[in-house]
């Protein structure tokens, strides 16, 4: 049986009860049984690790304001202009079918213009929009309900400059966020124009995904356009990439809906971060492996904490509060990695009460 409404065994509908009976108290009404089932057969209905899951994953949407995300988070420009890819019709199915041709991407330009966290938003944010908006509109259309996308991955000029240790490490990041928090989302993957330095590229982000979704994957040949007309209509598929679409000034590649990415333009590094005067930066040397604490006394309740870094390597960089009454650190930031080497970081965080801290 599939694990889907509709194809249950015994056993699986016995576990999809106990499921919503152990989650009732994290979930909300319009999750039904297809978003409960999305996490039992990301664990293979294994309910100890669904249920952790899916706790881990309430937990990010706290931490991320994924419930207010697509009315809060404001597109930055340059992911707009020059961040590859883009959803082009429905498969045969009625699936939405999103073309990468992330060969064409400029990693270091677009980190070099934008944080790595909004990437990572943006790349969330269009995962809540997927699901809340255009799974549903689909669904709609061919009145039926559509579950997850059809993902095709061309790979044309994808080369050694794509291993920048910075870019991998964003992509290990973003395929570990999306692996946790929207299981079951990729109907199908196929790979086209693979060169020659794809086995290096998957090895790296193999053990980031998912065994169910490694499954999925499928590497085209020099015959992908049949082979992708086979499960996509014509109508649907822009020229480029075998089908009959292309843009009304003629363009075959159709870039009103696939972002072709292309090279940033120097005008966009730098433009949205805070670039202050370096001599106002206390500056201290930290030895690779080993950790500086910078101590700070919170007066008042309410108050800011506000930072402003930069530094010759990517680091680590979290804030804890110091609860002396217990002898322990507090998280109140989770210590995450930066690459503050490229562009300046800044934040803020408010602060509940008053005390101790350090960063």
């Amino acid at each position: 049986m599939s694990g889907r409404v509709g194809d249950l065994s015994e056993v699986q509908e016995t576990k999809l009860e106990q499921f919503k009976t152990n989650v009732a108290d994290i979930t909300k009404p319009e999750h039904d049984d297809y978003y409960f089932l999305r996490w039992l057969r990301a664990r293979r209905f294994d309910l100890p690790k669904a249920e952790a899951m899916l706790r881990a994953h309430m937990e990010t949407r706290e931490k991320m304001n994924l419930d207010t995300i697509i009315d809060d988070f404001q597109d930055p420009e340059v992911l707009v202009k020059y961040f590859p890819g883009g959803i082009v019709g429905p498969d045969r199915e009625g699936s939405p079918v999103y073309i990468d041709p992330m060969g064409n991407a400029d990693s270091k330009g677009l980190m070099r213009s934008v944080k790595s966290k909004d990437i990572l938003k943006w790349r969330m944010k269009f995962s809540e929009k997927l699901y809340r908006e255009t799974l549903p509109e689909m669904s709609k259309q061919a009145g039926k309900r559509i579950e997850g996308m059809v993902y095709i991955a061309d790979l044309e000029k994808l080369g050694t400059r794509h291993l920048w240790k910075p870019a991998v490490d964003l992509c290990i990041t973003y395929c570990k966020l999306a692996e946790s928090n929207y299981p079951e989302t990729m109907k199908s993957i196929y790979i086209v124009r693979s060169p020659k330095i794809f086995p290096v590229v998957y090895k790296l982000l193999k053990p980031f995904i998912d065994e169910e979704t490694r499954k999925k994957i499928k590497v085209l040949g020099n015959n992908f356009q049949d082979e992708l007309l086979k499960i996509i209509p014509p109508e649907s598929l822009p020229v480029h990439w075998g089908g009959t679409m292309q843009d009304e000034d003629g363009n075959k590649m159709c870039p009103s809906k696939v972002c072709l990415g292309g090279e940033v333009p120097k005008s966009y590094y730098s433009q949205e971060m805070i670039i202050p005067d370096e001599q106002q930066l206390i500056q201290s040397s930290v030895k690779h492996g080993s950790r500086i604490d910078i101590p700070l006394d919170v007066k008042y309740p309410g108050s800011i904490i506000r930072w402003v870094f930069t530094s010759q390597d990517s680091l680590q960089f979290g804030i804890f509060y110091k609860d002396n009454e217990e002898n322990k650190d507090v998280e109140i930031m989770a210590v995450e990695k930066y690459n503050s080497h490229l562009v300046y970081e800044d934040g803020s965080v408010g602060c509940v009460k008053a005390g101790s801290c350090e960063y």
